[in-house]
């Protein structure tokens, strides 16, 4: 029952299974999936915390699929929820990784690293 409720989400439009739907997808290495589950949030979360986490999760799928700008955008979104300085350390890390991959992916990697 879960399975079926979880991945019918985008016909209930309820963005809390959308960002589970999501996970799940990132988990199942489904990153185009993911993304689009991502894609049909059109709604701030409260509490603020699952925006925080939604941004996350989008700036990792961005970033399997290779888009680090907007990875790094998502990332930089998710900075706005977050106060723990490690956290804090841990998002920036991803963003310098980010930019790390947009600048040498083509050169070290002749196929998807991911």
């Amino acid at each position: 029952e879960f399975r079926r409720v979880l991945f019918r989400s985008h016909e209930s439009k309820q963005p809390l299974l959308s960002l589970m739907k999501a996970k799940v997808l990132f988990q199942m290495q489904k990153y185009t999936e993911a993304e689009a589950a991502l894609s049909d949030i059109i709604t701030p979360f409260d509490p603020a915390l699952l925006n925080k986490l939604k941004e996350q999760l989008a700036g990792e799928v961005q970033f399997r699929l290779q888009h680090f700008e907007e990875a790094k955008t998502h990332f930089w979104q998710s900075l706005n929820y977050e106060t723990n300085q490690s956290a804090i350390q841990r998002i920036n890390d991803w963003m310098e990784r980010c930019g790390w991959y947009e600048a040498n992916v083509q050169k070290y990697f002749s196929v998807n690293p991911f």
